[in-house]
């Protein structure tokens, strides 16, 4: 890196390369349908905080090949991961 570079925060560079890369309808959609199965009685139940935080467990042990589109949801994680689980806010 060059003295006249600038350092940007981490979490900017990830929102840039999210932005810049395009999302396939079936990642998507299989996001969508974890969030969907995942709702606030079950998270509690299973002692997480949110779907995010339940998405993110599956992909760091393992466990998203076992969920309904787990193929597409290891996809998703593959190419976006956690940079897009950053990105969404508390809905």
């Amino acid at each position: 890196m060059t003295t006249n570079q600038t350092h940007r925060p981490l979490s900017e560079i990830a929102r840039a390369r999210v932005s810049k890369r395009e999302f396939r309808p079936e990642w998507i959609a299989a996001a969508l349908a974890f969030k969907g199965r995942w709702d606030k009685a079950r998270c509690k139940r299973q002692g997480y905080a949110d779907w995010r935080e339940a998405l993110s467990c599956a992909w760091h042990q393992g466990w998203d090949d076992r969920e309904t589109d787990g193929g597409l949801l290891r996809q998703f994680r593959n190419n976006y991961g956690h940079e897009w689980l950053r990105t969404q806010g508390a809905k």
